[in-house]
Formats: C-alpha cells, structure tokens, sequence
C-alpha cells in the first residue's frame, strides 16, 4: 500500500507540475482582518469581469452594513457600471431550509442587480471559495462570505497575481456553471 501512495504522489506531482502550477506569480497572503479591505478594493477597481464561487454568501437584512452585504453590494454595482459578474453558490438538498435561505437570499439582491446566479448541481457540494477578477487577479483560502467568516473566524487566503492561474480557475469556474442552474427570480 505504501508503495502505491509513492508512486500515486510522483504522479501526482508530475501531472500539476507539468500543467503551470510553477509559474510565476505575485503572491499575497491575505488573514482575517485583511481579507475584506483587500477584497472591497479589487472589486471596486474590477474593470471587465468578476467571477465568484463560493459555499456561503450571507445577505443580513437586518444588518445592512454587515461585512458580507457590503461585498455583495459592491458586486452589484460593479454589474450596473457594465462589469460581466458571474456567481455561483452552493445549493445542497439535504441542508435545513435556513441554511439555504443564506445563498438564496443573495442570490436575489444579485439577481435584480443584473448579476449571472448559478447554483451548483444538487447532488455536488461546491466548498470551494474563489474570486478571478479581470482574468489577472484571483483570490482563494477559506473565506464565506457570511458573518463569522468574515468577523470572528480564524480564516486564510492569497491574492495571486497572474493571468496564467487566472485562466486556470476560469476554467475550474467554467466546469462547474456548465453543471449548474440558472437562478431565476419568483414572480
């Protein structure tokens, strides 16, 4: 068994080697507190696309100036001064009702600001939280965009500079937003 974990890792290594994952990059390490300044100022400055996936995006109705509204906000006006923003939430089918009330909830405000909703296939969570903006910049790590995350949470990311990752994660977005649902507004 052991031998097999070797020669799996050797593989392994070989395969993301030989795909660019050496390339060169600015890369940024991005913490707690650090997360939503940087975050709020590439969206602002976004000139042409904004690509998000994320598990959770909470809108606080209650809390308009929360963290995760201002982000979601930020989205919307990034759609309304024609920037193509594509988002793709999480939606599982065996959730309780609350918790799926989080992405739907945001998907809504999006959605009447003109921004591209997905969710993700039923039967696949999608845990993966990722932002590419402008085919350059990319932000990944461990962030929701909901309340603990982004306030009390121990949580992690990088800023990567390149358009080499960039195309790479359009492509992972792309794979994903072929399996998923258009989000549609109730009348």
């Amino acid at each position: 068994m052991r031998q097999k974990l070797k020669i799996f890792a050797l593989f392994l290594t070989f395969v993301l080697f030989s795909k660019g994952f050496c390339l060169p990059a600015d890369v940024q390490p991005i913490t707690n507190a650090y997360y939503l300044p940087k975050v709020m100022e590439l969206i602002e400055k976004a000139e042409t696309s904004i690509y998000v996936v994320m598990y959770n995006m909470a809108w606080y109705d209650k809390y308009p100036d929360s963290s995760s509204n201002k982000l979601i906000n930020l989205l919307c006006r990034a759609a309304k001064r024609n920037v193509s923003v594509n988002v793709i939430l999480n939606r599982d089918s065996d959730k309780k009702k609350e918790e799926k009330d989080i992405n739907i909830e945001a998907a809504k405000i999006l959605k009447k600001a003109g921004v591209n909703v997905m969710f993700d296939p039923l039967e696949q969570t999608t845990h993966a939280k990722l932002l590419i903006i402008d085919n350059r910049f990319v932000v990944i790590g461990s962030f929701n965009w909901s309340y603990y995350s982004l306030e009390k949470n121990n949580e992690t990311a990088v800023l990567i500079d390149s358009k080499d990752i960039a195309s790479y994660f359009l492509n992972y977005f792309n794979s994903i937003a072929v399996r998923s649902t258009q989000f549609k507004l109730s009348n």
